[in-house]
């Protein structure tokens, strides 16, 4: 039979991450309205260089040809995978998602 010990010191950290949580989301919620209120872009509160970081693709290993900014990848072979087929249907050409260093 389980310790109550271990089980309650379980309890307490999980109570604690949803607490953490539920300030996240309210944080979020009062950036948002403040974002909406005062009509503020991405330029206003980040530096040229966060932007450039925060918009430059993740390096992708080199023998994946197709990828998206999402850490989806395709070796394309078989079936394309659901989010590339979601994304041709929305308008994106196969090209989009080519993989600039891809070397095959």
């Amino acid at each position: 039979m389980p310790k109550v010990k271990p089980i309650t010191a379980m309890k307490q950290r999980l109570q604690e991450s949803l607490s953490d949580l539920a300030e996240q989301e309210e944080v979020i919620e009062l950036v948002r309205r403040a974002i909406e209120t005062y009509d503020l872009k991405p330029m206003d509160v980040f530096s040229e260089d966060e932007l450039g970081a925060a918009l430059a693709p993740d390096p992708v290993d080199e023998s994946i040809p197709y990828c998206d900014r999402a850490g989806n990848t395709w070796a394309g072979k078989g079936r394309r995978p659901t989010w590339l087929v979601e994304a041709i249907e929305a308008g994106a050409a196969l090209e989009d998602f080519r993989n600039p260093s891809y070397s095959g």
